[in-house]
């Protein structure tokens, strides 16, 4: 990563295939973890390297990959559902969705135009949680600061699909893909029907008969939130414990994590993105995105204006004053919405306590 303040080796939180390894590796520390159910069925596998290999060939380096990477064999009249990867696209990029071998080897060889090396992710294709009959994630924006705390910001996106879910084929990808760049969005009134916020769906949870009043629904919502927060909150503390994940005391970043609700209201942790796109709110929840900014770059600036303060020689701490500095380019923190106040959206929900790497 380039930027300067963002952590120099993130790739615990954003390459697809440590989705698998680094939360297995913490699982096996702490057998009791929200995390255990969530990647079991999510092997990894290396992509076969020389792709210019003839058909059998391929077929035997795949079934070696898969068999390394504990993936279960395909049995007859299975009609399970599964979703294909690249470790390091965006925007679904080179994503498929399978239910055979044959299938899978085809997705990836297809792939191979997108990424030429690298690894996959298999993933057990969880059923959605339908509001309008459309499929949804959230989008939940969470703040990584110094060494190590983490914050989320409680106004989670719910992204939609355009295309109806009940009966669409796999191959239908906008029913089942949601990401909002692969919804080929071209007017106002499909992006408000694409991107909401959580809690602008309570009426659409009633019309679905999810629920029977807005009560209840509210009730659902902050249990999705809680559930986020216990989620990314374990997340985290398993990135933090791996030597590959270079926390530093001034850094931050902030990264964009996809969870989907299924019908029993269990919530599965997806991704991690790293640079999430703002953008993708739209004009209408552009209010959201300039909070979360706001509310993370106060954050961050108050935790470093602090530390700032009781290392400079200017500090005086017998009046209750943090005098930063003399020089007016230093004091930028003060002229921050929200500066020297308590006030934030985000949530801490992890804080590392003891050594740094």
């Amino acid at each position: 990563n380039n930027n300067n303040n963002s952590y120099n080796n993130n790739n615990n939180s954003n390459n697809k295939h440590w989705i698998n390894f680094v939360p297995t590796s913490h699982v096996l520390r702490l057998p009791v973890s929200l995390l255990e159910e969530h990647f079991d069925d999510y092997p990894h596998h290396d992509k076969p390297s020389n792709m210019s290999m003839n058909m059998t060939q391929f077929d035997e380096t795949l079934n070696q990959a898969l068999l390394q990477s504990g993936f279960q064999s395909f049995t007859h009249n299975n009609n399970q559902t599964w979703i294909l990867k690249p470790s390091i696209t965006n925007r679904a990029s080179g994503i498929s969705l399978f239910q055979s071998y044959t299938q899978l080897r085809d997705a990836v060889r297809s792939t191979d135009s997108i990424q030429r090396a690298g690894d996959f992710v298999i993933q057990s294709y969880i059923p959605p949680l339908l509001l309008d009959n459309r499929k949804f994630h959230l989008r939940v924006f969470v703040l990584l600061v110094g060494n190590l705390t983490a914050y989320v910001h409680p106004d989670f996106l719910a992204i939609f699909s355009l295309e109806p879910y009940t009966n669409a084929p796999i191959h239908n990808t906008r029913a089942h893909l949601t990401n909002i760049s692969h919804q080929h969005i071209s007017s106002v009134q499909q992006e408000e029907r694409c991107m909401r916020k959580l809690d602008e769906t309570l009426q659409d949870m009633i019309q679905a008969k999810h629920v029977h009043t807005i009560h209840e629904a509210k009730q659902k919502v902050a249990q999705i939130q809680q559930r986020v927060y216990d989620i990314v909150a374990e997340t985290i503390q398993a990135v933090s414990s791996e030597l590959t994940f270079q926390a530093k005391p001034n850094c931050f970043e902030l990264f964009g994590f996809d969870f989907l609700v299924d019908p029993h209201w269990n919530v599965w942790l997806l991704e991690a993105n790293a640079e999430p796109d703002l953008a993708m709110a739209g004009d209408r929840l552009e209010h959201v995105i300039q909070d979360v900014l706001t509310s993370a770059l106060h954050i961050v600036l108050q935790s470093y204006s602090h530390k700032f303060s009781y290392n400079h020689p200017n500090h005086d701490d017998t009046h209750g004053n943090n005098n930063i500095s003399s020089n007016p380019t230093t004091n930028n923190f003060h002229d921050c919405p929200n500066a020297g106040t308590n006030t934030t959206s985000f949530v801490q929900v992890y804080e590392r306590k003891g050594r740094s790497y």
